[in-house]
């Protein structure tokens, strides 16, 4: 295994919970200490971010974070500079693309939101992400989708995790994210190591150098990881940067 210079986590379900449950701050704390001492141990990864969050969410737990590194957002359709403070979004991100998502956005809020069968999630910019509604549940609205883009003829990719459906073109996922990552900082994709706990999370995995999951991840994850934290959630992160920190070492010798 090459030294992990740079380690991608994803933050609900890893480093937090999740949506609507609070975040630990001693292991916000533990990122940030981590990244201080990456500055003069090159054993210790530079931590970031690889989730599936708008680019405002991710720019503030950087800021909580002390994360300088790019910024994976939006399921690998946007990276974050932090030093910069610029926002990309992927190249292979069509005009027409952004006009067809556009669209699917006015018929969700018009088929499924106004009804009460889904919710919106403000502030993406070229994914979407919809939450179920009222007695509707993660599968009706995945049916419901999937009526509404097979009917419009439209060429999106369904993101499924636990509490909501993303949205994303296709090809666009969080391992297209790594190697964009990757490309823009000039290291190998075995160079950067990801941390997920969901099924799309499995495209960060594989795509890199090393991979790594909290105790509470699906066992599809579990089942592509290099190691599996004995601990859950941020606890569980903390573990992990850890781990590849020893494993640097032992690499180093």
């Amino acid at each position: 295994m090459k030294k992990i210079r740079i380690l991608a986590l994803d933050i609900d379900g890893c480093i937090a919970p999740g949506e609507g449950h609070p975040a630990d701050l001693d292991v916000l704390k533990a990122i940030r200490d981590a990244n201080s001492r990456a500055d003069s141990d090159t054993n210790v990864p530079h931590i970031t971010l690889c989730t599936g969050r708008q680019q405002p969410y991710v720019d503030l737990m950087a800021q909580m974070t002390g994360i300088t590194y790019p910024v994976i957002f939006e399921n690998g359709a946007g990276l974050y500079l932090p030093r910069e403070y610029d926002f990309l979004f992927h190249p292979a991100i069509t005009r027409e693309q952004t006009a067809s998502l556009s669209r699917l956005k006015d018929l969700i809020r018009t088929e499924l939101v106004a009804p009460g069968k889904a919710k919106l999630q403000p502030g993406k910019e070229v994914s979407l992400s919809v939450y179920p509604a009222g007695e509707s549940t993660v599968a009706d609205n995945i049916d419901q989708l999937n009526e509404i883009i097979g009917r419009e003829s439209m060429d999106f990719f369904l993101d499924v995790s636990v509490m909501c459906v993303n949205i994303l073109f296709p090809g666009i996922d969080k391992g297209a994210g790594i190697r964009w990552l990757a490309e823009v900082v000039g290291i190998a994709t075995e160079e950067i190591g990801a941390v997920g706990d969901s099924h799309g999370d499995v495209q960060s995995l594989t795509a890199s150098g090393f991979a790594a999951c909290p105790a509470n991840a699906v066992d599809e994850v579990k089942e592509v990881a290099d190691y599996v934290s004995r601990l859950e959630f941020g606890d569980g992160v903390v573990d992990i940067i850890g781990e590849v920190a020893g494993r640097n070492r032992e690499a180093a010798k």
